[in-house]
């Protein structure tokens, strides 16, 4: 499955990352190190739960990033894959 949508992306000058819609309804936050950040998301599935991880980094104006994560176990493991971006405004 893929999905695109508009992303918020706040990076504070105390180097805060925060973001709620990465991940629809989790509010996620982390510090910035160097130009790189990890925001972190947690998947509730039916046996062993994951978490998805949104590895991003910070060029210009821009943010480029990695998802990948997991959930579940066995052959009911779900996987995440994907990437994101934002724009400086």
């Amino acid at each position: 499955m893929c999905e695109q949508h508009g992303i918020t992306i706040t990076i504070t000058s105390a180097g805060r990352v925060q973001t709620s819609d990465l991940r629809d309804g989790t509010t996620m936050e982390t510090t910035l190190s160097g130009s790189s950040f990890v925001l972190v998301a947690p998947v509730l599935v039916e046996g062993p739960d994951g978490e998805i991880r949104y590895i991003g980094s910070v060029i210009d104006n821009r943010i480029v990033g990695q998802i990948e994560g997991s959930a579940g176990s066995g052959t009911n493991t779900t996987l995440f894959s994907g990437s994101f971006s934002a724009v400086k405004p």
